[in-house]
């Protein structure tokens, strides 16, 4: 049995803001797919396929579809019409077995990151449940779109204190502006965790 895709699914967020995972509907069909056998779709899925599976409309079968595309979780063989089918992103593969996190940051981030100038992220306690060596999908806060991949490279204690031009630099903020931003967010707020990644 290959990989399954775990249920576990920590969402992250931004400073601010939180993502959602994948709906169970989407990971059973994952799952489904990645079993093969009997119980598989050696073929790929059809949407038709999709709706029965996951117990959904049409309509939601046909979005959830476009969705795992977009992702990168699943690729449209090459056939159009009613012949569409889904299969496993090959390329995604090495991520399968464990499920990829999600962290989102807002779209004036995107290019910074892209280009490898944004290499940390300051989040509160709630939001830095990664470590380092996990692969993860980063999409604009905005519209929830993917971007790019990241590895993270350390999560690290940092004391509101602490705080220094660095962490307000990569934030686009001056330290003064970051803490007055934090202090809103989080009232008495003592530790926040700094997460080191690069671009994969």
């Amino acid at each position: 049995m290959a990989s399954r895709f775990l249920l576990r699914q920590s969402a992250t967020c931004c400073i601010v803001h939180h993502s959602s995972a994948l709906p169970a509907e989407q990971v059973k069909v994952l799952n489904r797919l990645l079993d093969g056998g009997d119980n598989g779709f050696a073929e790929g899925i059809s949407a038709g396929q999709y709706q029965k599976v996951a117990k959904v409309s049409k309509a939601t079968a046909t979005r959830h579809l476009a969705d795992l595309v977009a992702r990168g979780f699943l690729t449209k063989t090459a056939a159009g019409g009613r012949s569409s089918r889904y299969i496993i992103n090959n390329t995604f593969s090495p991520f399968i077995g464990n499920f990829m996190k999600n962290i989102t940051f807002y779209g004036r981030f995107e290019d910074d990151i892209l280009a490898g100038r944004k290499t940390i992220t300051l989040r509160e306690a709630s939001d830095a449940n990664f470590s380092a060596g996990d692969k993860v999908r980063v999409s604009r806060y905005e519209d929830n779109v993917f971007f790019c991949n990241i590895e993270v490279i350390s999560v690290t204690p940092v004391l509101f204190d602490d705080l220094n031009e660095k962490h307000a630099v990569q934030e686009n903020m001056t330290l003064e502006q970051l803490k007055d931003v934090i202090s809103e967010i989080y009232p008495g707020l003592k530790e926040l965790f700094m997460i080191e990644f690069r671009l994969i």
